[in-house]
């Protein structure tokens, strides 16, 4: 019998807000996808879907590899040549690949548990390391936290499990800084390197969205997050 990918059901639910617009926009979406639209040549891999603002006419299109067909069918009338595949376990050769983009997934593969989600962000890595060509790039927009917020999402993940399961939202564990760079590392990347996002998102008091697909809203200052573009080069 074949068992429906918990993440797979809850994107394929999520897609028609992509299918309007692009889901919950945000200031720093625009500020890393200038860097990437600039950066970005050659053979792009985008995991997961595609970042927000990506460029449409770029030649040659964007790849895009996503566990929900749902989303892959937004992907593809955006333009981009899709394939259904899990982000740690690419179908995609060694070595054929300039850059590889992670834009806001890695935080969702966490198979329900905090420790599989760590293991999950260095397997992550490590397939980008493996189809990356020598001196290409990894990139990777996140969700980051403090080392001391990081510590108690932890250590509450299987409160937060229970609670998100009742509206059937599959665990999202936001990582740390130190965490990714120290896993770029792992994987094989040099030059790991995190850039924060200059944008102003508000007011401390603005109401926002804590988790995709959880209809609530909380104050900001509740939601001690920070938005990084993280960078990594396999070396050549």
């Amino acid at each position: 019998m074949t068992m429906t990918d918990p993440n797979a059901e809850f994107w394929d639910k999520q897609s028609s807000a992509f299918t309007a617009h692009d889901g919950q926009r945000r200031s720093y979406h625009a500020e890393f996808a200038a860097v990437l639209n600039r950066r970005l040549t050659g053979d792009v891999l985008c995991v997961g879907g595609l970042y927000q603002n990506a460029d449409p006419n770029r030649v040659p299109p964007f790849s895009v590899v996503d566990v929900s067909e749902h989303m892959l069918q937004v992907w593809a009338s955006r333009g981009a040549r899709v394939q259904v595949g899990d982000a740690r376990r690419l179908p995609i050769a060694d070595a054929s690949v300039d850059h590889v983009v992670f834009p806001l997934v890695l935080h969702h593969i966490t198979d329900g548990r905090a420790a599989a989600s760590r293991a999950n962000v260095t397997a992550c890595f490590r397939e980008a390391h493996r189809v990356l060509r020598p001196g290409g790039t990894v990139w990777a927009i996140e969700i980051l936290v403090s080392g001391p917020v990081y510590a108690v999402e932890l250590a509450l993940a299987p409160v937060t499990r229970a609670a998100l399961a009742t509206r059937r939202i599959p665990l999202v564990v936001f990582h740390s800084r130190h965490f990714y760079l120290s896993q770029l590392e792992v994987a094989g990347f040099a030059g790991a390197s995190l850039e924060f996002s200059d944008a102003d998102d508000g007011r401390w008091y603005d109401l926002v969205k804590p988790v995709v697909g959880l209809d609530l809203r909380v104050p900001k200052v509740m939601v001690p997050v920070k938005y990084g573009l993280l960078r990594g080069v396999k070396p050549a």
